[in-house]
């Protein structure tokens, strides 16, 4: 017997705004994947000075500025055209924020790549700070594999998030006071070392931001 719910117009449209809001999380979760892959390769370029990685990086930006495009079509048309309320309007509000969170970390990364690709086939680094660099470098890429977990499950865990940009934190203070005590290399390496710190600092902000986008998302509350 045919479904006697399959050609009712509220039946259909609930089906079309289900696909279209299945579409917008596959794309940020493609983005999401790309900040990560960014990101992993960008700290190898810097740490490693693996030019290939570099490229990588810069590539994969590119590639989600375009997938950050898309998203926000997609956001205008279950906006504009399905009228979401509740739970599916808080989701797709809080991917609107998530979307910008990931294409700027993406840009973070891309900012890491170039001044490595400014040194190849030289390392950036001195070698007492690189050690130091690559904890900070390893913390923030396990919090961008977080994020993609997170935006695939849905569940809430900003705490943990929180926690885990401490250890970003530390690093970066640590690294800190290196440069502003007996710093015994040039300028420009004091420079470009403050530079990587607040790149890696605002692309571990950015995960927790996300975080709490999720739990909005889930229990409709924001929380600082």
């Amino acid at each position: 017997m045919a479904d006697s719910t399959a050609g009712r117009p509220g039946t259909r449209l609930r089906t079309e705004f289900r696909g279209a809001l299945d579409a917008y999380q596959s794309d940020i979760l493609e983005m999401a994947e790309l900040a990560r892959l960014n990101l992993a390769n960008a700290s190898a370029a810097l740490l490693d000075q693996d030019l290939e990685a570099a490229e990588e990086a810069l590539t994969g930006s590119d590639t989600a500025v375009e997938v950050h495009r898309r998203c926000e079509d997609r956001a205008l048309v279950l906006l504009a055209r399905q009228s979401p309320v509740a739970s599916d309007l808080r989701q797709v509000l809080a991917y609107i924020h998530i979307e910008t969170d990931l294409e700027r970390m993406s840009n973070l990364a891309k900012l890491v790549a170039k001044i490595s690709r400014q040194h190849h086939p030289e390392q950036v680094l001195p070698d007492d700070v690189v050690q130091r660099v690559r904890d900070m470098a390893g913390a923030a890429e396990e919090m961008a594999a977080r994020v993609v977990e997170l935006i695939a499950s849905g569940e809430p865990a900003s705490v943990e998030l929180v926690t885990m940009d401490d250890v970003v934190d530390d690093c970066a203070r640590e690294l800190a006071r290196l440069t502003c005590g007996d710093w015994p290399h040039s300028v420009r390496q004091a420079v470009e070392l403050a530079l990587i710190c607040r790149y890696y600092e605002r692309f571990a902000d950015h995960c927790v931001a996300i975080a709490r986008q999720v739990d909005f998302m889930v229990h409709g509350r924001r929380e600082r």
